[in-house]
């Protein structure tokens, strides 16, 4: 697997020097190594998620814990970042989705007060203009 080869060159431009450029080869060498990185630690995550028994879905404390197991602790802040960003997001997206559902009699009830609102609204609206 590797990435967008765009996206991986404009990280590598963005972190040189000014006047400094990156070779096609270089972008791909370093291209496969973050390939290789996000693979070992996915391999590390999987096996600490399988190993707590609990679920087959790696969860973003299997990937600080693998962070941790592989001895990469300077990668360990902006990993605990990203997880609590996620899931500050999860929990948007989660709160998002529980609109409690209307019954039918409360959505007839809704539909009945917006088309007496419309009716009152335009019944004002000729009577201002001496329609009526």
């Amino acid at each position: 697997m590797l990435f967008a080869k765009a996206t991986i060159a404009r990280a590598v431009e963005a972190a040189l020097p000014d006047g400094m450029t990156a070779t096609d080869e270089m972008v791909e060498a370093i291209n496969k190594s973050c390939a290789e990185f996000v693979n070992l630690l996915s391999t590390e995550a999987s096996a600490k998620a399988k190993s707590s028994g609990k679920n087959q879905v790696m969860s973003n404390e299997d990937v600080v814990e693998a962070i941790k197991r592989l001895g990469l602790e300077a990668y360990l802040t902006g990993a605990e970042e990203g997880a609590a960003a996620d899931t500050k997001q999860e929990q948007a997206r989660k709160k998002r989705k529980r609109k409690p559902k209307q019954s039918k009699e409360e959505e007839e009830a809704a539909a009945n007060r917006q088309r007496e609102l419309l009716e009152a609204t335009a019944k004002s609206f000729y009577e201002d203009q001496g329609l009526v």
